[in-house]
């Protein structure tokens, strides 16, 4: 749990510090829709399913620390420096990057004991990851095509 709390302060104080190149706005909508993605997700792999948890089997509170400490700061942490500008090399080893930094946190967090596996694999998630990271790419754009719209 100690390692949970840590990561929670240290990923919201990146988020009150880091360079903003997006909006309060726009980190606000991609927070929800992050929530959003990750509970209804969990709903299927983890309450029905039972592929992976947090914690232990079956829905507790203390899945909503995690759910609401890492996803919302990770998200806009990502989103935030993602290379929107830049060429499709430098955008596919970013996801990259993120995948490794993401997977190497999995691991550490089902050694720490606030994660745990059921059937599932750490190679899905790697494999997951990336398209994790185009549908919250696709709704930061719906959002702020949106958002220029009002």
């Amino acid at each position: 749990m100690v390692f949970l709390i840590c990561t929670i302060v240290v990923l919201y104080g990146i988020v009150m510090f880091m360079p903003k190149r997006m909006t309060w706005a726009d980190m606000y909508n991609t927070m929800w829709f992050a929530l959003f993605f990750e509970l209804s997700t969990n709903v299927y792999l983890d309450l029905k399913y039972n592929l992976y948890g947090y914690f232990v089997p079956g829905p507790q509170w203390q899945s909503l620390i995690v759910i609401f400490g890492l996803y919302p700061p990770g998200n806009a942490i990502i989103l935030n420096f993602y290379p929107f500008m830049q060429s499709r090399l430098v955008k596919f080893l970013y996801i990259v990057g993120i995948d490794v930094v993401c997977s190497v946190y999995e691991f550490i967090a089902t050694k720490s004991g606030f994660f745990y596996y059921n059937g599932w694999k750490w190679w899905y998630s790697s494999l997951a990851y990336p398209l994790i990271i185009a549908i919250l790419l696709t709704n930061f754009y719906i959002s702020n095509k949106l958002n220029r719209r009002l």
